[in-house]
C-alpha cells in the first residue's frame, strides 16, 4: 500500500485521524479517572490529596498506539490555595497530560482558618501581704511600751489606778493665798505668804517662816491614808516638817499630842515618817537610813495601812523604812493640818519647796509608787 498523501499543514491525513483518536480515548481516560485530585472535604481547610494517576489512556483504533500511561500523581491542593494540585505528566510525545489536578480548595475544601489571636498574658498577681511595717516607737527610751497610752511613756498604766484613789491633790498653781484643791473640795490657804503662780509653795524656814493650812477633816474618816509629796529639802535644823497632822497640848511653848508627821532629816539624820497619840513619849517611826538630800527634789510618801498593821515610808519611789503599828487614824485629834510647821513649837518650820501634795483614800502599793514616782508632780494623767 502506498503512503497516504499529505495534507496541507505537514500532516497527512492518517496521522490526522491517529491524533484525533488518540485525543478521544484521553478523554474518556480523564473523565472516567477516579483518580482526580479532589478538594478538600469541608470543613477542612485542606485541599484533597490528588488522585493516583492510574488510568491508561484510551485504546487507539485502526492500528493507533496506546496512549501514553500517567506516571506522575497530581499534586495535592495546598491549604488555602485558590486551585488544587497539578495533574500528572505523560512521558510519551503527545505532551498529554495525565490526571487532573484537584479542585480548588475554594470549590469544596474549607478555606484555611487564620491562626487564632495570640491569647493574652494573664494580669499580673496581686503582691503578696508580706510583713507589716514595724511599728513606730513613740517611746523610744521606754522599753516596755510602744506608745504612751494613758499613762505616757515611761510610766506603766496603773496609773488609772492611783487616779482612782485620788481624793485630795494641791499643786500651788494659784497666784495668791489659797491652795486650790484640784479633785476634790478642801481648799486650803497659805499664811505669812503667798503663792508666786510658778505651781510651787516656797517656805522660807526658821522659826515664824510661812506655811499653809488644810481642812482639819481632810483624813479624818479614813481608815487607810497615803501622804506624797515632791519636796526640795535646802537643808536646815532637823526635825523640820513636810506635813503634819494632829493637836498640841495646848501650852505657851505647844508639844504635840496627837499626830502623823514625815520629816526631811530627823535628829538622828534620817528621814522619818511618824504617828503617835501619847506625844514623842508614844511615837511609832519608820525611818529611812539617810536624810533627803539637800536641793534636790525628793519624792516621799507616808503609808498608814490600817489592814496590813504597818507604817511605811517611801522614797523615790522605794520604801524607805517599815514599822509595826495598830493604830488607827481615828484616833488623832485633827485641829491642824499643817504643811511646813511641825506641832512641836520649837522644831523650826520648812526650809524648802513643795511642788505637790496629794491625799489618797487607801494604802498605795509599792508598784502604785513606784508608777507615781516615774510620773512626777503634775503628770498629764491627772490633767484637770
Amino acid at each position: 500500500m502506498s503512503e497516504p498523501k499529505s495534507v496541507p499543514g505537514g500532516l497527512s491525513r492518517f496521522s490526522r485521524l491517529r491524533v484525533i483518536l488518540a485525543l478521544l480515548g484521553f478523554g474518556c481516560s480523564v473523565y472516567d479517572a477516579p483518580g482526580n485530585g479532589g478538594g478538600g472535604a469541608p470543613p477542612f481547610d485542606m485541599g484533597g490529596s490528588a488522585g493516583t494517576a492510574v488510568n491508561q489512556g484510551g485504546t487507539a483504533t485502526n492500528g493507533g498506539g496506546l496512549g501514553g500511561q500517567a506516571i506522575t500523581a497530581g499534586q495535592s491542593g495546598g491549604s488555602g490555595r485558590p486551585t488544587g494540585g497539578t495533574g500528572g505528566t505523560s512521558p510519551d510525545g503527545s505532551g498529554m497530560t495525565g490526571g487532573r489536578g484537584g479542585m480548588p480548595a475554594t470549590e469544596l475544601g474549607g478555606a484555611a482558618g487564620e491562626g487564632g489571636a495570640a491569647g493574652e498574658g494573664g494580669a499580673a498577681g496581686a503582691g503578696g501581704l508580706g510583713e507589716p511595717p514595724p511599728a513606730v516607737d513613740k517611746c523610744p527610751d521606754d522599753p516596755s511600751k510602744l506608745e504612751p497610752g494613758v499613762c505616757g511613756c515611761g510610766i506603766p498604766e496603773n496609773c488609772q489606778t492611783l487616779k482612782g484613789k485620788l481624793i485630795h491633790r494641791y499643786d500651788f498653781k494659784g497666784a495668791d493665798a489659797v491652795v486650790k484643791d484640784r479633785v476634790g473640795t478642801a481648799d486650803g490657804s497659805v499664811q505669812g505668804a503667798t503663792l508666786s503662780g510658778n505651781g510651787r509653795l516656797s517656805l522660807s524656814g526658821g522659826t515664824t517662816g510661812p506655811y499653809a493650812i488644810l481642812p482639819t477633816t481632810l483624813i479624818s474618816t479614813l481608815t487607810n491614808v497615803t501622804l506624797e509629796a515632791w519636796v526640795t529639802w535646802r537643808g536646815g535644823a532637823a526635825w523640820q516638817r513636810v506635813f503634819d497632822f494632829g493637836n498640841t497640848d495646848g501650852g505657851a511653848t505647844a508639844y504635840g499630842k496627837t499626830y502623823l508627821f514625815l520629816t526631811p532629816q530627823s535628829a538622828t539624820s534620817v528621814a522619818t515618817a511618824g504617828y503617835s497619840t501619847s506625844g514623842s513619849n508614844g511615837e511609832i517611826d519608820a525611818r529611812a537610813t539617810a536624810g533627803l538630800l539637800v536641793n534636790q527634789t525628793s519624792h516621799v510618801a507616808m503609808v498608814a495601812d490600817d489592814a496590813g498593821n504597818q507604817l511605811i515610808l517611801y522614797v523615790n519611789g522605794t520604801a524607805a523604812g517599815t514599822a509595826a503599828w495598830t493604830g488607827s487614824l481615828s484616833a488623832i485629834t485633827y485641829v491642824n493640818c499643817w504643811l511646813g510647821r511641825s506641832q512641836f513649837d520649837i522644831n523650826e518650820r520648812l526650809y524648802g519647796d513643795i511642788d505637790e501634795f496629794r491625799v489618797y483614800s487607801a494604802a498605795l502599793t509599792a508598784a502604785e509608787l513606784s508608777t507615781s514616782f516615774k510620773a512626777g508632780p503634775d503628770p498629764a494623767f491627772l490633767a484637770y
